[in-house]
């Protein structure tokens, strides 16, 4: 009886080993943990950087000191997940023991190119399953913007596409931020 192949899934704590032991090599060093599964992620392309540091301007604008912008940096889900979201709107606070968690997230956003099927089949369910209330998904290659909300652990319920000249509202639970279209590509 043949038995079936088992992959060995990391949890974050052997995850924090492995990079505090420099396991992954320096071209390598781009990677996530996803689901317990360590992720290479995809290289970044001009516009995508771009589009990055223009919402982090706009963000920063609007919310102040109402919360934290950070920009590829982990976030904490469960046990078996630390994702990398392009942007993550946190709550105000210095992250010193561990990274935000579910609960600290106000707003997720992942600029999608090379990753658009990654990130909307693989990240943004985990994104639901960890209950992160508001997520954003910038599809580069059909300039629109895809907006999650009301998640469940199947999902998000609610999901709205914005193209040029439309504006998304985002009530990020602390303050109201309207964000035209047009102005992220």
């Amino acid at each position: 009886m043949a038995t079936a192949l088992q992959k060995y899934l990391f949890d974050i704590a052997t995850y924090h080993q492995m990079i505090e032991a420099n396991i992954f090599l320096p071209n390598a060093r781009r990677v996530e943990l996803i689901e317990g599964e360590i992720i290479k992620m995809a290289p970044m392309c001009p516009i995508h950087a771009e589009i990055i540091s223009l919402l982090d301007k706009l963000f920063q604008s609007n919310l102040g000191e109402l919360a934290k912008i950070r920009i590829q940096l982990p976030i904490q889900l469960g046990d078996l997940s630390e994702p990398e979201p392009d942007i993550a709107v946190v709550q105000h606070r210095r992250y010193l023991e561990k990274h935000p968690t579910a609960e600290e997230v106000f707003l997720l956003i992942e600029v999608a190119d090379s990753s658009l099927k990654h990130d909307s089949k693989t990240k943004i369910p985990i994104y639901a399953k960890h209950g992160i209330q508001e997520v954003w998904l910038i599809d580069v290659k059909n300039t629109c913007v895809k907006v999650y909300r009301k998640p469940t652990s199947n999902g998000y319920k609610m999901i709205e596409r914005f193209e040029a000249g439309e504006q998304i509202t985002s009530p990020i639970r602390l303050s109201e931020i309207s964000i035209n279209v047009d102005d992220i590509f």
